[in-house]
């Protein structure tokens, strides 16, 4: 009993209970002692489960600063946003949809037939007057139409898939300047073409060092729409755990990153150049230099994030549950504040209008846009 004694405030359920039936079996007719045996278990204090602390609000907590409404009846697949206007793309019933805001309930919406569902290349001009790219990847190409304007933006906006604008684009992006990077195969190799606004080729670039990274017995078009982001004049695009960055002299730099690379966001801010590489899980800012050594991870236990800088080089990632905010300056990546995402796993962030604000697209068409207060 004195062995017992010591041992039981220290056992596990299942140990206790035979302690305890050790213990009634030395004094069978002991009726007391029966007593005691029986109610022991039921006086012992339940084992303290110790739940993660809930993350502290700080500085950098985001605050929701308003709401938009797009409308409900739609797919909404993805998201750009082009300084003082968002562009949301999606499908319905009549076709593809692309609806423009200015950052308010006014809303425009253009739709394209047939209404069948294949990924979407969307690349807003530098402003309101530039043409808006919204092609498949690869897919029919969308006939060119135009936002008119309102009261809210007072400029016609052309939107579609331009004639000069190439069949079977594995990936695109604008760059500054306005120089279209277009990624696709030709003669069953990947290659780069640098388009200017009006259509002209400006440079043709293989890309062999990419290509690499192709899986034996993969085809290109089975990773389109393969990642690809432009900052400044540069050409970021990814196949698999390689990225590779394409300057518009014809350089070519890669880094092979632990995880296959689901998408890109560039940073606009000008004495920080970087790009986020997001993975199945978490993701990695490579901070651009000579050769893209300077890699961080970030977030390895958030599955499927999506990726964006706001205007002043904070980063977010978003999952289905929660989002993060990253602080990015000094060359590394700091986890700065953690927040709930309520209505299910988002399908697009992107930068808001103000270098402190971002904005997270829900799939009813529900833009949450957050501000940064420290900022």
């Amino acid at each position: 009993r004195v062995v017992a004694g010591r041992l039981l405030p220290s056992a596990d359920a299942a140990d206790a209970q035979e302690l305890l039936r050790s213990v009634a079996r030395t004094a069978p007719d002991d009726r007391l002692l029966a007593r005691d045996v029986d109610r022991f278990p039921r006086r012992r204090r339940p084992a303290t489960v110790l739940l993660p602390p809930k993350p502290r609000e700080t500085e950098w907590t985001p605050i929701l600063a308003y709401q938009i409404q797009l409308p409900g009846d739609i797919l909404w697949e993805t998201a750009s946003a082009r300084r003082d206007l968002l562009y949301v793309a999606g499908f319905g019933k009549g076709g593809a949809v692309l609806a423009r805001s200015p950052w308010s309930e006014t809303v425009q919406t253009l739709t394209w037939m047939p209404a069948f569902n294949y990924p979407h290349i969307l690349e807003p001009g530098l402003d309101a007057t530039r043409p808006v790219l919204f092609a498949g990847s690869p897919g029919p190409r969308l006939e060119l139409m135009t936002f008119p304007r309102n009261d809210a933006i007072p400029h016609v906006t052309p939107a579609g898939t331009p004639p000069w604008f190439p069949d079977e684009v594995l990936g695109a992006a604008v760059a500054d300047l306005g120089t279209v990077w277009v990624v696709r195969e030709h003669l069953d190799r990947l290659v780069a073409w640098a388009y200017t606004q009006q259509g002209a080729i400006s440079a043709i670039y293989p890309l062999p060092q990419l290509e690499e990274a192709l899986p034996d017995g993969d085809s290109l078009r089975s990773f389109a729409p393969i990642p690809s982001v432009a900052q400044r004049l540069n050409l970021f695009a990814a196949l698999g755990p390689r990225l590779a960055r394409l300057g518009r002299d014809g350089a070519v730099a890669t880094v092979d990153l632990p995880s296959n690379i689901t998408a890109l966001s560039a940073s606009t801010l000008p004495d920080r150049s970087m790009v986020a590489a997001a993975f199945e899980a978490g993701g990695a800012v490579i901070f651009d230099g000579p050769d893209l050594s300077n890699v961080r991870r970030f977030a390895e236990d958030l599955s499927e994030p999506l990726l964006t800088f706001t205007r002043d080089g904070t980063l977010i990632a978003a999952g289905e549950k929660e989002a993060r905010v990253f602080d990015t300056s000094e060359g590394r990546v700091y986890e700065r504040a953690v927040f709930p995402v309520l209505g299910g796993r988002p399908v697009a962030a992107v930068p808001g209008p103000k270098p402190n604000e971002f904005a997270l697209v829900m799939p009813g068409g529900e833009v949450r846009v957050y501000r940064i207060p420290r900022k």
